[in-house]
């Protein structure tokens, strides 16, 4: 469905996760698509943007200040963890939905990354 919806991608890869072995990595301008495995018929674990143009109901997206994540986006907590300041948005429990706006050092969204979590 990626592909159809998509197309090629510009670039592709195999990861290597320490909780769900092979990963694949499909890269397109300003999103990367994470797949479960490198089998046919994979899941998308996360779509991670870069772009400015991909952007919540309320505007919020890429370039968005800290300050408006936490306004604007419902649930949204900010925090650091491990020297990444990011801003999450749903439930770290395993087969929940997460939004993870990473936080980068001017203080704006540098990229964001709606995902499932596996573990």
């Amino acid at each position: 469905e990626v592909r159809s919806r998509l197309g090629p991608p510009a670039s592709k890869r195999v990861d290597l996760s320490p909780i769900l072995g092979k990963v694949r990595i499909w890269r397109y301008h300003g999103l990367r698509v994470s797949f479960d495995s490198v089998r046919a018929g994979r899941t998308v674990l996360s779509v991670s943007s870069t772009s400015k143009r991909d952007r919540t109901p309320a505007g919020v997206g890429v370039g968005s200040s800290e300050a408006d994540v936490e306004r604007f986006v419902r649930g949204a907590r900010c925090m650091t963890r491990y020297g990444y300041r990011s801003c999450i948005v749903g439930s770290r429990r395993p087969g929940q939905s997460v939004t993870d706006f990473s936080i980068a050092g001017a203080g704006k969204a540098a990229r964001v990354t709606p995902s499932r979590v596996v573990d």
